[in-house]
């Protein structure tokens, strides 16, 4: 059965920062939108109410990735 979430918004749903931040380091698209095309990560990450999972979700958005 289907989620229509990737694994990253998986990890920033549950609040896990190092999950999150290993999906990043291991090639994760953070410029996706959900399977159903609605969410983005940094709506995700504001939706948690954490300031440090936020924080770390809007610099990746800001750095250009190769």
């Amino acid at each position: 059965k289907s989620t229509n979430t990737t694994a990253l918004q998986v990890a920033i749903f549950r609040d896990n920062l190092l999950k999150i931040q290993l999906l990043v380091k291991y090639g994760a698209d953070i410029k996706t939108l959900n399977k159903a095309g609605d969410e983005t990560i940094q709506q995700l990450a504001i939706s948690t109410n954490r300031r440090d999972l936020i924080s770390y979700v809007t610099s990746l958005i800001n750095v250009p990735r190769n």
